[in-house]
């Protein structure tokens, strides 16, 4: 395990913990630039002490799947945790992680067993109530808990049950929650919850057999609750739940765990403190763990603010089947401003995505799109209605590559027409000072202007 950068606060992890995971898993700062070269899917983002909203920013923004808080009490456990996630990822996806904290390397997360339930059904929540409620009542302090866990499974059931294999296409519900009663899981599937506990934790996790869900989603739904308010983020839908119990499930758990085997199987863990007053809970340190199959998470994000009449959105990363454009509402002003500046890919399904998401543009928006980077440009090009009709491009990049140091270079241009367009063959290369070629097919790339 390698700390990347010079933060002195990375330099705190036990040297004998760095020695027991492979040299690619690397100690990151996620609010830090992370090299291109280190592939964040094996990155642990680690923080000094933050709020929980904070924490789920952090991995929404940075793309880190595991965020930890230094000097926590169970610091040392959730390194262990997102190591292991990092270098052994089948064994997660085969046995989850309440199993594994059977093992003696854990101290605060330790248990000497657990048990599981079995579920398939709609029906079976009473049973899988009972099962949790048997095991709380158990527990010394157990009214510190009961309600917490009541909750926790409620949530992670019915997500379970209904969202996980009501999902086409990733994102599209084919039913609707109308009549629960009758959803059955398809012939042979089940699903599992797992318990846990010791001194100070309840350990639950709940496993379908789907892997339907997209981590990146989840997140962004929780974020919005800190950015937005809870009450602007609820779902009014009768179809559907509100949509806020996982912010709620999230603020229970002091270690929130999603694990996606894509198209087998998705496990959720949360790791509840008990025994304690509320206001001890709220100053334990918050961390995120998530593995997902595919790699690495969505890179695609955005940030809107409103200048004056003026809904600015400003979009990152990649646009593709990950994309969660649907939760971007574009009904806020009549102004619409789109910054490219950080986009930096699109891919098919990208493409198809954004096209049904500008469908939704209110007639007689004003859409202006600033920035744009050769990757908007290319599929402005060639794909018709990727730039509506009523929008304009007032500004663009226009790339230039040096052979001598083989670097790209993007030079703003702005022009609303061709015959306002003014640039250079050649620029001096920034990195070198050797010449740089502009790197498009002139009459090709400038085809979007008017």
């Amino acid at each position: 395990m390698k700390i990347i950068g010079d933060n002195e606060h990375l330099k705190t992890v036990p040297e004998k913990l760095l020695k027991l995971f492979p040299d690619d898993i690397y100690l990151v700062c996620p609010n830090s630039i992370i090299p291109k070269d280190i592939p964040k899917d094996r990155c642990i983002g680690l923080i000094e002490k933050a709020n929980k909203g904070t924490v789920v920013n952090l991995l929404f923004d940075s793309c880190v799947p595991h965020i930890l808080q230094l000097g926590s009490e169970n610091f040392l456990d959730e390194l262990y945790i997102a190591g292991s996630m990092i270098s052994s990822p089948d064994v997660f996806f085969e046995n989850g992680i309440v199993s594994l904290l059977t093992k003696k390397v854990f101290d605060k997360y330790k248990i000497d067993n657990y048990e599981e339930v079995e579920f398939n059904s709609r029906d079976d929540k009473k049973n899988v109530m009972a099962f949790f409620m048997s095991n709380i009542a158990k527990l010394p302090r157990k009214n510190t808990i009961e309600q917490d866990v009541a909750f926790v499974v409620d949530e992670l059931f019915t997500n379970a049950i209904f969202n996980a294999p009501a999902q086409k296409d990733y994102g599209e519900k084919t039913l609707t929650r109308l009549n629960l009663n009758d959803i059955i899981y398809s012939f042979g599937n089940v699903g599992r919850f797992r318990f846990g506990a010791n001194e100070k934790y309840v350990f639950i996790e709940c496993t379908d057999p789907y892997g339907s869900l997209i981590p990146k989603k989840i997140f962004q739904h929780i974020r919005n609750t800190y950015l937005f308010g809870v009450r602007d983020t609820i779902s009014m839908s009768e179809k559907t739940g509100a949509g806020i119990g996982v912010r709620y499930v999230y603020d229970l758990s002091v270690s929130y765990n999603v694990l996606v085997n894509k198209d087998k199987a998705t496990s959720i863990c949360c790791i509840i403190p008990y025994g304690m007053s509320t206001k001890k809970k709220e100053k334990i340190s918050r961390s995120i763990h998530v593995l997902y199959s595919e790699g690495k998470m969505s890179d695609f994000s955005y940030t809107e603010e409103m200048q004056g009449d003026t809904h600015l959105i400003k979009l990152a990363g990649h646009i593709n089947e990950d994309s969660i454009l649907k939760d971007i509402k574009l009904s806020k002003s009549q102004d619409i401003v789109m910054d490219f500046q950080n986009i930096v890919g699109v891919n098919s399904c990208g493409i198809r995505e954004w096209i049904k998401w500008l469908s939704e543009l209110p007639p007689g928006a004003n859409l202006t799109w600033k920035h744009c980077t050769k990757e908007i440009i290319d599929q402005v090009n060639m794909v018709e209605g990727f730039l509506p009709k009523k929008a304009k491009i007032v500004s663009f990049y226009i790339p230039y590559f040096c052979d001598e140091c083989e670097n790209r270079t993007n030079i703003s241009q702005s022009a609303s027409s061709k015959n306002d367009l003014s640039y250079e063959e050649e620029i001096e290369c920034p990195h070198c000072s050797e010449k740089a070629e502009i790197d498009v097919i002139e009459n090709k790339y400038f085809k979007f202007l008017p």
